[in-house]
């Protein structure tokens, strides 16, 4: 018919004799039960789109000649344009209104918007940004982003950074930024370009999110935890001090006691040798877990971890448990905090523990995996090659609805006040921070294991140490060496060592003496030991005035405990080597000689 016709063909359609036209058959008898005689059909439509059909009817045979033809088909065109011209209004309000509600949105947001153009100059930011960062809009428009830049990232991560997104490709990350007021603030940011239909870079738009709160709540919850896991170790800990100790004494007073006999007093020396560095490793393990400080990338020997935390745990853990590990050998080093690998070990650890109150046996296993074994499980890792740690104890287990909710915060299966149940919610989260990923299988009765997961960025090899040389294989030297030390026995003992290996030592009982020193003999003088917690001038600021006499001077610098960021500001001022308090002699030694031979 008419209307079927002109809908499929779009074009206008026409029967002049209903009552004899084939075309009209279906419809004939109705059509004149209405007395229609003849039918015209129009499409109604704009350019490729078709809204319809419009039909008149006549009661007259022959009525649609040529002009009623054309003055119908322009009716049609006329409302098709006025059909068009309506959706197009009701676009238009509907996109004002959706732009509306947009600004509104960027206006109103919690985070700070910041739109640029394709070459990074800023075109806009919301109300936000002035709250986060203290400058009105008037002040950064047309200007740079490098007015919030706070000296925190090197020129590498801004070249990346910009290589990503000039690329077309969105980038995400933390930013250390710096306020109107020049107080530093910390943001998640997420910088996305836009594209015309070209597909050409027009603008970049700056989600900015202020985390420093969050980032200052996290450091404490991690502090907090970290407290509760020394605490859980503190009556091992105080006992195998005891022990330590009364190594110590018992050989210090055989020693006074006994007839001359080499063979008695070799052997009590090297006693309180080892007992002294077993004493000295436990210190470092617990100030290397108990530091305060935002996390910190290097290259972490999980093997060498594993080796420290294992120490830790035998001279801490009711002798009832039995801890093994089975190492792979040449292990590839990972990317992560030191302190946080620590931290996910021993809180592990303390679990396994916690699941045999009678006793088991812990087991701790390292191996690679690729990437192609991980996928199944994980369909997420992207890196080629992973480090697995296998932690596994032989205790009570647990059932499917515990494991479900381990890693829940707070949630804790111990009994009140025995745990917080932040443990391994920080684990978890430590990992998640890595592009980890962790696993445990367990079952009532049968014990559990974590798996742990941690990619190795870029193949980092496995490092190799070189062992300290003895003290007789240690070069001898003739140089004047300037000692600052307040504890005489250790002083004595150092200056004795050295002017055995042909030094002059000049000594300085603290820091003032030592400065008054160092201004009277600083031409003879090759190398300055001090150490950092000195009366009356500390050590780091009599190691800033010796290098202000002379900008050369080559320091050696000595302590129980530096916290990292001084220990850093300390070496970028020119500071030449650290020595970890309590050392052994020959240790100085050898690093003296090195300071002394390198050339600047």
């Amino acid at each position: 018919g008419p209307v079927a016709t002109a809908l499929r063909e779009r074009r206008w359609v026409v029967s002049n004799d209903i009552e004899h036209d084939e075309m009209m058959l279906p419809w004939r008898a109705k059509a004149l039960k209405r007395s229609y005689r003849s039918v015209a059909s129009f499409p109604i439509q704009r350019e490729d789109q078709l809204y319809g059909v419009i039909s008149f009817y006549s009661s007259e045979t022959g009525f649609f000649d040529e002009k009623e033809i054309a003055l119908l088909d322009e009716l049609s065109s006329d409302i098709s344009f006025a059909i068009e011209t309506l959706e197009l209004e009701e676009r238009r309000i509907l996109a004002e209104r959706e732009r509306q509600q947009l600004i509104t949105a960027i206006e109103q947001s919690a985070e700070a918007i910041v739109m640029t153009d394709s070459k990074g100059m800023i075109q806009y930011v919301n109300p936000a940004f002035e709250r986060m960062t203290g400058y009105p809009q008037h002040e950064v428009v047309g200007h740079n982003p490098r007015i919030l830049k706070s000296g925190k990232h090197d020129k590498q991560f801004y070249t990346e950074l910009w290589d990503t997104i000039s690329a077309g490709k969105t980038w995400n990350g933390k930013f250390v930024n710096k306020k109107k007021d020049g107080s530093l603030f910390t943001v998640e940011e997420v910088i996305s370009p836009v594209l015309n239909g070209q597909g050409t870079i027009v603008n970049y738009v700056a989600v900015k999110r202020d985390i420093t709160n969050e980032l200052s709540l996290q450091a404490q919850l991690i502090q907090a935890q970290k407290l509760e896991g020394l605490g859980t170790l503190a009556s091992g800990i105080a006992h195998d001090f005891n022990n330590i100790l009364g190594i110590i004494m018992g050989n210090s007073i055989l020693m006074k006691r006994i007839d001359p006999n080499q063979e008695i007093f070799s052997k009590s020396v090297d006693a309180i040798t080892n007992a002294s560095q077993r004493g000295a490793s436990l210190v470092k393990q617990l100030l290397t877990f108990a530091r305060k400080s935002e996390a910190r990338l290097e290259s972490v020997q999980l093997n060498d971890t594993i080796t420290e935390i294992q120490k830790l745990l035998q001279e801490t853990f009711p002798k009832t448990i039995v801890i093994s590990s089975k190492l792979q050998p040449d292990l590839p080093a990972i990317s992560a905090d030191t302190t946080q690998m620590h931290q996910v070990l021993l809180n592990l650890c303390v679990n396994a523990r916690d699941a045999m109150p009678k006793g088991g046996t812990l087991s701790i296993v390292t191996r690679t995996l690729e990437q192609k074994a991980i996928v199944p499980r994980h369909p997420n890792a992207e890196q080629y090659t992973y480090v697995e740690i296998g932690v596994t104890d032989t205790g009570s287990g647990m059932d499917e609805a515990t494991k479900q909710r381990i890693f829940d915060p707070f949630f804790t299966t111990k009994e009140i006040g025995k745990g917080t149940g932040l443990g391994l919610a920080l684990v978890y989260g430590i990992v998640k921070e890595q592009n980890g990923f962790i696993d445990v299988d367990s079952e009532p009765g049968k014990g559990t294991t974590f798996r742990i997961l941690l990619p190795v960025k870029g193949g980092i090899p496995a490092g190799k140490t070189t062992p300290a040389k003895t003290m007789q294989s240690v070069p001898s030297g003739t140089e004047t060496i300037l000692l600052i030390e307040d504890e005489e026995l250790l002083r004595k003992l150092i200056k004795t060592v050295m002017e055995a290996k042909g030094y002059t030592v000049i000594e300085a009982v603290d820091g003032e003496e030592g400065l008054a020193a160092y201004e009277k003999d600083k031409e003879t003088i090759a190398a300055v030991i001090t150490d950092m917690g000195l009366p009356r001038l500390g050590g780091e600021e009599v190691f800033k005035k010796i290098r202000a006499i002379n900008p050369k001077a080559k320091v050696i610098l000595a302590s129980g405990f530096l916290a990292p960021e001084v220990k850093s500001e300390i070496f970028k001022a020119g500071a030449k080597r650290f020595v970890q308090k309590p050392y052994m002699p020959n240790e100085v030694l050898q690093i003296l000689r090195e300071v002394i031979d390198a050339e600047e």
